[in-house]
């Protein structure tokens, strides 16, 4: 008991010391005025910078396509920042916890070129992508119960399905 006494203490002591020197190196001090602190905040994350797409068909209205086709999915969220590079980007998911991801790219060239890096991640992720034209649909697979290693995936049935769909969307 004395031990464990003794080793709290050490760490209590270790702790306040370490506190109370306040060392940062000068690039990183925050500057005062008149007894005020300036807090420097860390730069934002890139946003998407919303181009509007070029054949006027945008990821939302491909969630909506895909929806009329008969998946079932939740609300699509948009993306915050720029995804994988893309211009736009829309995530859901449907009830088995399969993940989906439509990103919309500026072009073609733009799009393959990120598709077969979004390919290999989503791979590793029990799932893959798809493409047709500037558009990139990244599919993952969902846990089925928590500390659990099985996860939901899409059949093949399923991704010919939804490459047919995509592609019937970039061709309307």
């Amino acid at each position: 008991m004395k031990y464990l006494v003794l080793l709290f203490s050490t760490f209590l002591i270790l702790f306040s010391i370490g506190c109370s020197n306040n060392k940062t190196n000068n690039n990183q001090q925050p500057k005062t005025t008149t007894g005020q602190l300036n807090v420097i905040s860390p730069e934002a994350p890139t946003k998407n910078s919303n181009k509007p797409p070029l054949d006027g068909k945008t990821a939302q209205q491909l969630y909506t396509h895909l929806k009329s086709k008969g998946w079932e999915f939740s609300q699509a969220n948009p993306a915050a920042v720029a995804v994988f590079g893309s211009e736009e980007s829309v995530g859901f998911h449907r009830e088995d916890r399969i993940g989906f991801l439509i990103m919309r790219y500026d072009s073609l060239d733009a799009a393959q070129a990120q598709f077969a890096n979004i390919d290999r991640i989503y791979r590793n992720k029990f799932g893959r992508a798809i493409t047709a034209k500037n558009f990139v649909i990244a599919v993952f697979g969902g846990q089925k119960r928590i500390n659990q290693p099985d996860f939901n995936q899409l059949s093949e049935e399923e991704y010919k399905k939804l490459q047919e769909n995509l592609v019937e969307f970039c061709n309307l």
